[in-house]
């Protein structure tokens, strides 16, 4: 509008001319001096600016009129039958409201994925609860106090059995009582709102202007599809209440460690306060206690007089309440709650919070840390709170999630005794049996709910007690972490069709299975057509899952990693298996002979050499194969890989499930047999537990409910072949001479043994397995550091004979053999019929086996002669992580009988021993060195070698 003239002229048209227009008569005589042309004077610099835009406006309005003619027109022509246009319009638009409405109020709600899981033992304890940080830990519902009920109603929605989702009378209060203090005040939440907010969060839109209407939109429908009993008892059992624990049941357990059913009304009338506000302390928390009260007593006296409250006396904060100081356990009174203004309760952030000073300490930490990844290991360690628990206020009536501070989430930790820890863990309330299997249900299998395991709690609680007690011994050298696992042998109810039970065979092993043609043939996956030779079994027998411990310490350093699933170098806790390749392949027996000497293998594509070195740095020439087996020699198993081939026993893992080994065959090299291409606890333990069925691998039942099994039937050797191995790795004399008169591989029963050590002493194994149970433990660090002289039978031998005397308190078992068997005494020198001067074992043949021809009493001219070691060209490298005397060079000399023989050792003569065999060690000093050998009547022999840094 331009004033011209004393008169009020439209010079274009915008929505507000006419009001414009209305006022002018009121505007003219109180403004005279806008007359002109005082004010034609002052507008011409405005004018000159604001014609473009006035120019602008006014071809937009007259397009607006334009459109709005055009629309006029349009709805009142008549359309189909004669109605107007905008009647059909209408109608059309009603019917499409009426049509989204009954679609949303019929529509079933969504369901509230539950974010929990609870591992249940085999006697159905709880063994582990977790649920994803941001949701929160979850109990099972019970029974519901009827005074928490009274108590909460009267807290959170008096209103609740009247209204139908939402209470407008208490949304028109409490605007009200807000627009009067100028800040929220009162907030007027229904519980089924509450319940709405918490469960249906993925339905609420991201606009808080929006999120409200929705809300309670979605409440109305809850209320109209659910009884208010329901209702009410789903958000008392998923309502969030602090320290990542969802609903009363939960809460109850983790502040009070009782159940529900057992709280009394103040530590009932607890918990509802903590619905407000998560992070209060217990001064805090008394205050707000107090005022509760009084409001019981004012307006519900039924319920005063059963919790015994009376006006005028001082209500006692709970003792039993986990995180109060025990200052503050008894403040205030009726008339004067608290003894200390609500600014000061109220200061959450100050020294004396409840959770800088919790009454009980614990070792576990839980995130409320975010959760992008599924596949990601999850963080106890982080304290991030969920953006939506932020958004509360003190006083608010909104009180479904409290306002929680970073600390909610944790328990802090305190300095604990491993042999503390356990009592600390129970003291917490929070289930921590078996913590690794659960974190991996959740986040790598993404099952939720209740799961009825095959754990056994007590010998969960049995292994963990005894691996805190070896590692008190161990840590000190470099090994601070240990993962166990347990497995046992059972029967399926139902036979392989389905059809019914399965007809009892009787103990818990499989049958025995009929064997084909004796010779050699590579091991293939049993069949599952019905006509392999494991039809008699197959799908009868499996193994349960009985014990799991992935780290020493959950709540410790590191000890969120799993280590009975982590990849870790074997060792020699495979070599059973190549030797049972072996067997098959090669027709090989345990008396057979194997050389112990050295030996080196050249790289032709990647010109190198590679010499393999026993554990005692010593060879052991002319050697049984149970001796090799037993006493655990690298150099005769790395002979045995080059002669049957790489690709063989690369193919028999892959087979067995080693999915981790991704490169070709010929990148892993002869040392696969020491187990450089790495494996798990969980695949060691179940390739062992082949040998224990027999030859035959079976699946592994996590839990029965539902239904979670690893694996499935198949055949990786004949049964001959598993017993075979048996009988060598339960043998204590054959592996006397490397472990010494005793160890922690004998037992008083019979127990089929094998450790494992890998370089540097990094990685300990020890497994042991009877017909009915097989126990694997692993030992070492997650930093994969070299530890102090940590082997096998020292480190994880320990924890494995103490689990298997466990497992067997009763007595343990015998190993039978097949009758058909054969035996013979075989000289452990020429592998032939034993004489009566000849040292031997007593070995079992098969069936068709023919025996060896009788020893001759020979045993010397079976010994190669002359230098023996080193080899001509070979370079020894000092590893400066080991003490130098136990890297000393052996030199090995060995005269032709009856000959007279010198040798030099840098130019420097010395005369053989008066038996013609020399075995001494040089001193590792770096440099050349030449040895020379000269017999009598025979050419010279000579040798280089170089010892370098």
């Amino acid at each position: 509008m331009i004033y011209k003239g004393g008169s009020f002229r439209r010079t274009w048209a915008m929505p507000g001319s006419a009001i414009a227009q209305a006022l002018a008569p009121w505007i003219r005589p109180r403004f005279r001096w806008f007359r002109a042309p005082r004010w034609n004077a002052w507008s011409r610099p405005f004018t000159a600016v604001l014609s473009p835009f006035a120019s602008a406006f006014r071809n937009m309005a007259n397009r607006g009129r334009l459109w709005r003619r055009l629309l006029q027109r349009y709805l009142r022509r008549t359309g189909p039958g004669g109605l107007p246009r905008a009647n059909l319009i209408f109608a059309v638009f009603l019917a499409l409201y009426v049509f989204v409405s009954l679609a949303f109020f019929l529509s079933p709600l969504p369901e509230a994925r539950n974010s929990d899981i609870y591992l249940l033992s085999r006697n159905q304890e709880l063994l582990f609860e977790y649920s994803d940080p941001a949701g929160g830990i979850q109990k099972a519902p019970g029974r519901i106090p009827e005074t928490l009920k009274a108590i909460l109603l009267l807290a959170e929605d008096q209103d609740f059995y009247s209204h139908g989702g939402v209470d407008f009378q208490a949304m028109a209060r409490a605007f009200y009582t807000n627009l009067r203090a100028g800040r929220i005040v009162s907030g007027a939440s229904t519980i089924p709102q509450q319940y709405v907010r918490n469960n249906f969060k993925s339905r609420m839109p991201g606009n808080p202007y929006l999120r409200k209407p929705v809300e309670a939109l979605y409440a109305i429908k809850l209320g109209a599809k659910s009884s208010k009993d329901a209702i009410l008892s789903d958000y008392i059992a998923t309502v969030p209440l602090g320290k990542n624990r969802k609903g009363f049941f939960a809460a109850s357990k983790h502040y009070f460690g009782k159940d529900l059913a057992l709280l009394s009304c103040e530590e009932a009338m607890t918990l509802v306060v903590l619905l407000r506000r998560t992070s209060m302390n217990p001064k805090s928390l008394l205050f707000r206690m107090n005022l509760l009260r009084n409001r019981i007593i004012q307006e519900d006296p039924e319920l005063a007089r059963k919790c015994e409250w009376k006006a005028g006396t001082a209500l006692e904060f709970p003792s039993s309440y986990r995180y109060s100081d025990p200052s503050a356990s008894r403040q205030g009174g009726a008339d004067n709650p608290g003894q200390a203004s609500e600014q000061e309760a109220g200061k959450t952030d100050g020294g004396d919070s409840i959770e800088s000073k919790p009454r009980i300490p614990s070792d576990v930490r839980q995130s409320e840390g975010s959760r992008n990844d599924a596949n990601a290991q999850p963080s106890y360690e982080s304290t991030e709170v969920d953006a939506d628990a932020r958004q509360s206020y003190e006083n608010s009536n909104d009180g479904n999630v409290a306002k929680s501070d970073e600390n909610s989430a944790n328990i802090v930790k305190a300095g604990l005794t491993p042999s503390d820890q356990a009592s600390a863990y129970e003291a917490s309330g929070y289930p921590h049996s078996a913590p690794h299997l659960g974190v991996y249900l959740y986040h790598d299998l993404n099952i939720r709910g209740t799961v009825h395991t095959e754990l056994d709690s007590g010998l969960q609680s049995h292994i963990q007690s005894i691996i805190r007690s070896e590692l008190e011994v161990l840590e000190g050298k470099g090994a601070n972490q240990a993962a166990v696992i347990v497995l046992e042998m059972a029967r399926s109810e139902q036979a392989p069709d389905g059809s019914g039970p399965a007809a009892s065979q009787g103990g818990n092993r499989p049958p025995a299975v009929a064997e084909d043609s004796p010779g050699a043939g590579s091991p293939a996956p049993a069949k599952d057509d019905g006509g392999s030779p494991l039809q008699d079994s197959q799908g009868l027998y499996f193994w349960k899952l009985r014990a799991m411990i992935g780290s020493s310490d959950f709540a410790g350093e590191d000890g969120q990693v799993n280590g009975a699933l982590a990849i870790n170098d074997a060792g020699s806790v495979l070599k059973p298996f190549l030797y049972a390749l072996a067997v098959e392949q090669l027709g090989f027996r345990p008396g057979t002979l194997i050389d112990d000497s050295e030996f080196v293998v050249s790289d032709s594509i990647r010109k190198e050499t590679y010499a393999p070195r026993n554990h005692d740095l010593r060879y052991s020439g002319i050697i049984t194969l149970r001796e090799a087996l037993a006493g655990s020699r690298n150099v005769p198993a790395v002979r045995l890989i080059e002669r049957l081939g790489i690709q063989q026993f690369y193919e028999l893992l892959k087979t067995a499930g080693f999915e981790h080994m991704q490169e070709p065959a010929r990148d892993y090299g002869p040392s696969l047999a020491l187990g450089t291409g790495g494996a798990t606890l969980f695949e060691v333990t179940l390739l062992y537990g082949a040998l224990a069925a027999r030859g035959e691998m079976l699946p592994v039942q996590i839990a029965s409910q539902p239904r979670i099994r690893f694996g499935q039937n198949k055949r990786l050797f004949q049964e001959n072949t598993a017993l075979l191995i048996r009988h060598i790795l339960s043998d204590k004399e054959a592996r006397r001479g490397s472990f010494g008169p005793r160890s922690f591989l004998d037992f008083p029963f019979d127990v089929a043994a094998k450790t494992g050590t890998s370089k540097d002493f990094r990685d300990s194994w020890a497994v042991g397995y009877t017909d009915r149970y097989v126990v694997g433990v692993w030992v070492g660090n997650f930093q994969s550091d070299p530890t102090l002289g940590v082997s096998g039978s020292r480190g994880a031998g320990r924890i494995m004979h103490q689990v298997m005397r466990m497992l067997h308190e009763s007595g343990g078992p015998r190993f039978e053999y097949p009758e058909n068997w054969k035996y013979a005494n075989i000289c452990k020198k020429t592998g032939h019929l034993a004489g009566p001067n000849c040292a031997h074992f007593t070995e079992p043949f098969l069936p068709y086996d023919a025996f060896p021809p009788p020893c001759s009493g020979n045993h010397q001219g079976s010994q190669p002669t002359g230098i023996l070691h080193p080899l001509d060209d070979q370079i020894f490298v000092l590893d400066p992580h080991r003490p130098a005397d136990s890297q000393s060079v052996l030199l090995e000399i060995r005269a032709p009988a009856d000959v007279a023989c010198r040798y030099w050792l840098n130019g420097k003569e010395h005369r053989l021993p008066a038996d013609g065999h020399l075995r001494k060690h040089i001193d590792p000093r770096p440099g050349k060195y030449e040895v020379v050998m000269d017999c009598a009547g025979g050419a010279q022999q000579r040798t280089l070698f170089r010892i370098q840094d």
